[in-house]
């Protein structure tokens, strides 16, 4: 997956991630350091990622990664 096709797919679900990192830290400002922090993730992982799967799925994962990395701090 290239850099645009991550962006798109993020702007798409942005609202799902969104309440995803809400679910685990219940801050809403901590919510959007969160996607900031999964976005650049997601666009660092594109080339990991496997085309044939859905992109949700991994997205949430990085983004509960994330949030719970986020409340050990």
């Amino acid at each position: 997956m290239n850099t645009e096709e991550v962006i798109a797919n993020f702007s798409k679900e942005y609202r799902r991630l969104w309440a995803m990192a809400y679910s685990v830290c219940r801050v809403h400002h901590l919510c959007d350091d969160i996607l900031q922090e999964v976005s650049i993730t997601l666009i660092k992982k594109a080339d990991d990622f496997d085309s044939s799967k859905a992109f949700l799925p991994w997205a949430i994962g990085i983004t509960r990664i994330q949030a719970v990395t986020l409340q050990l701090k």
